[in-house]
Parts: C-alpha cells; sequence; structure tokens
C-alpha cells in the first residue's frame, strides 16, 4: 500500500507538540514504512523536523533565549521503547531520590526494562541506559504502586529498613495496593508489605 499523501504525513507532523518526540510506527495508518520513511527523510531535508535518533524524530522546540530545544535522551528513550513493544517504568534508584530518600543519581540515565541485561541507546552524544526490570514491578509502570515497587526491588531484600521507609511514604491507596499486589510478588517483599501492614497505622484501611 501506497501512502495516502505526503500532506496527511505533513498534517502528522504539524498536530505533534513541539519537542515531542515521534516514531514513524505511529504513522503507519498513512502507508508502507518504506513510504513513511521517504516523507519523513523530505520533511528532514526542509528543516521541519529533525532525526535525534534512529527512527525516532522530533519537531523542535524553539526558544528565544536558547533557540532550538531538543527532548531529553529519557524522553527519545521512551518513544524507541514504546515503538518496539518494550515496557519501561522509572528505575527504583530514581524513585527513591523523588521520594527523598536518596541524593544518588547515576551520571547515564537509566530507564528501567523488559529487557535481557542492559541495553544502552545513544542519543547524540548522550547515552540512555535499558535495563533490566521485572515482570511484576513493569506490570503497575506508570502508576504510584509500579513506582514504589521499583524503589523496592532496587534495595532488595537484604535492605529492609529502607524498605520501610519507602512504604511509609505511601498513602493509603497505594499502600493497599501493594496488599493486593502480594500473590503476584517475591515471597521477600509480599513478607516485607505484610510485616509492615501489621504495625503501620492508615486510617480507614483494612490491614491483615
Amino acid at each position: 500500500m501506497r501512502a495516502k499523501s505526503t500532506t496527511e504525513v505533513q498534517q502528522f507532523v504539524e498536530r505533534q507538540p513541539e519537542g515531542a518526540p515521534f516514531s514513524p510506527t505511529e504513522l503507519l495508518l498513512y502507508g508502507t514504512r518504506a513510504s513513511i520513511d521517504r516523507a519523513l527523510s523530505r520533511l528532514t531535508k526542509d528543516g521541519v523536523i529533525e532525526r535525534v535518533a534512529r527512527g525516532i524524530y522530533v519537531k523542535p522546540k524553539r526558544s528565544r533565549i536558547v533557540g532550538k530545544v531538543l527532548p531529553s535522551p529519557v524522553a527519545v528513550a521512551r518513544t524507541y521503547a514504546r515503538a518496539r513493544g518494550i515496557p519501561v517504568t522509572t528505575p527504583g534508584a530514581q524513585v527513591l531520590a523523588d521520594y527523598g530518600l536518596s541524593t544518588q543519581t547515576p551520571v547515564t540515565p537509566v530507564l528501567s526494562a523488559g529487557v535481557s541485561g542492559k541495553k544502552t541507546l545513544k542519543i547524540g552524544n548522550r547515552q540512555v541506559t535499558l535495563r533490566h526490570a521485572p515482570r511484576y514491578v513493569l506490570r503497575q509502570a506508570g502508576t504510584p504502586a509500579g513506582d514504589a515497587l521499583a524503589a523496592l526491588h532496587h534495595l532488595s531484600r537484604h535492605r529492609p529498613d529502607e524498605g520501610h521507609a519507602v512504604l511509609a511514604q505511601l498513602d493509603v491507596a497505594t499502600f493497599d495496593r501493594l496488599l493486593e499486589l502480594r500473590p503476584t510478588l517475591p515471597g521477600w517483599l509480599a513478607d516485607l508489605i505484610t510485616t509492615h501492614a501489621r504495625g503501620a497505622v492508615y486510617p480507614g484501611s483494612v490491614r491483615p
């Protein structure tokens, strides 16, 4: 099937927010991958869009102060993963920092992902690492419970005191969600959540 028209690809690009990366797979409604690639190549040559990584494009955001502003490497990596059906979520180390429980952040940005081992993506002169995360974390990606599980997985069974500190940060709804998830979690993690539930006070929440 040929592309419906270059105009339709242009219209798609015009609808994209400035600075938001996208993948050619999002345009396959308009034709074959080859025809879409040709249309995007023309738009790139015309300066309408810019390729920021292999198979990832963006309509650059313009600033009167600094000029062209490209998306962050993490945003590009998330788009790369989404285009390939790879689930990703915020890494546990970042969640701990967001909770105020750690000041350590990796030099190279990291995303927890459904990959074997780790994969490093080169984005311009920057790099982002996709690092393996277990399914029980990825199934809750993008939710407060998923963030909490990512942090607890990062701490592992050997740091229970810090695990309890993470659980103490959670609101009632998020902690109750972790209680519901216990049958799907590793034994050590389910036990940690149960132990915390027995000693914590969450008004209005049912506890074992």
